[in-house]
C-alpha cells in the first residue's frame, strides 16, 4: 500500500501529546487502519506522543467521537506497519463478517435513487412495470432493480413486486393505497 501524501502545518509537535479520534469504521475498514497508522507515524516523527481513542459502533452503524457520548477505548497506534496490517486485515475480516447484518439494517435516511424512481413512477401513472418503461427508466438513470424497490415503496412495502405484477388486482390496491396516489373513479370500472 502506497503512503498518502499528508501535509501538516509548521508547528512545533515536539512532545506534544496529541489524541487521534478516529471514526469507529477502524474496527472494519482497512483504510482507515491505514490513515490513523499513516498520521500517527508523521507526529511522532515530528515528537508528537500519540494516543487515538476509538468509538464503539451503533448498532453496526459509523459513530463518530462527537456522537460516542465519552463512550470508546484509549488506545496507542500501531508503530510498525506490520502492526497495522495485522489491524487492517482484522478490520477485514470483522467488515465480512459484519456485512450481512449491516446490510439488513433498515437505512436512517431516504435514498434519493429510489425517492426519484417513486417520483417517475407516481409521474408515469405506473401500475406494472414494462420493457418499455424499463427501458424509458434507465434512459432517466434508473435502474430496474430501483424500479422494483420503488414498486414495493408504492405499495406499502408489505408486497413485494413479483405477487404484484402476477395479480392485476392487488397491484390497482396497492397503487391506490400508495400515499400522493390519486384513488381510482369507481364508477368509472
Amino acid at each position: 500500500m502506497s503512503r498518502p501524501s499528508i501535509r501538516i502545518r509548521p508547528f512545533d509537535w515536539e512532545g506534544r501529546h496529541v489524541l487521534l479520534t478516529p471514526p469507529s469504521t477502524i474496527a472494519t475498514n482497512k483504510r482507515v487502519v491505514w490513515a490513523e497508522f499513516f498520521l500517527a507515524r508523521l507526529l511522532r516523527e515530528r515528537g508528537a506522543v500519540v494516543e487515538s481513542f476509538h468509538v464503539p459502533d451503533r448498532d453496526g452503524r459509523r459513530q463518530t467521537f462527537a456522537t460516542a457520548g465519552g463512550e470508546g477505548e484509549l488506545v496507542v497506534p500501531p508503530h510498525y506497519s506490520w502492526e497495522a496490517y495485522a489491524l487492517a486485515e482484522a478490520a477485514g475480516r470483522r467488515a465480512r463478517e459484519l456485512r450481512a447484518y449491516r446490510l439488513a439494517l433498515p437505512r436512517k435516511k431516504a435514498s434519493p435513487k429510489l425517492e426519484k424512481a417513486v417520483a417517475f413512477l407516481r409521474g408515469q401513472g405506473v401500475q406494472r412495470l414494462t420493457n418499455d418503461l424499463i427501458r424509458q427508466a434507465e434512459r432517466k438513470g434508473i435502474k430496474e432493480t430501483t424500479l422494483r424497490r420503488a414498486m414495493k415503496e408504492l405499495s406499502g412495502g408489505d408486497t413485494d413486486y413479483n405477487t404484484l405484477s402476477s395479480n392485476p388486482s392487488l397491484l390497482r390496491i396497492a397503487v391506490y393505497l400508495a400515499p400522493a396516489s390519486p384513488p381510482p373513479n369507481p364508477s368509472a370500472a
